[in-house]
């Protein structure tokens, strides 16, 4: 039971995933590339959860056909995924300053 309730945990903490991704994306793009970036960020999230379900049960069929510790082969695609992800994350950074939208003639 402390195995499952552990994972059970890990599990739950993914669940904000994409509202917090979304928030440090918005917060380090300028706000005129802001429908863009959700819109290609809304493509990749429904063609990630398109392609995981087929991924994850042929990982699944493989694991069960090799056996032993191998049933856990959909786990370590979904770690290696996250790393991967991870790595896009971690690129992300904030821009120093944006360019004003409106020119207001002053100079600061």
């Amino acid at each position: 039971m402390p195995n499952t309730s552990l994972g059970l945990l890990v599990f739950t903490t993914a669940s904000g995933m994409q509202s917090v991704l979304r928030s440090i994306i918005t917060s380090s793009i300028s706000p005129t590339d802001i429908s863009i970036v959700y819109s290609v960020f809304t493509i990749l999230h429904v063609l990630s959860g398109s392609l995981a379900g087929p991924l994850y049960s042929g990982t699944f069929s493989a694991g069960m056909k090799l056996g032993g510790v191998w049933l856990g082969l959909p786990f370590l695609v979904g770690g290696g995924l996250a790393l991967l992800a991870l790595g896009g994350i971690v690129l992300v950074r904030e821009k120093e300053a944006y360019e004003p939208l409106i020119d207001d003639g002053f100079d600061s």
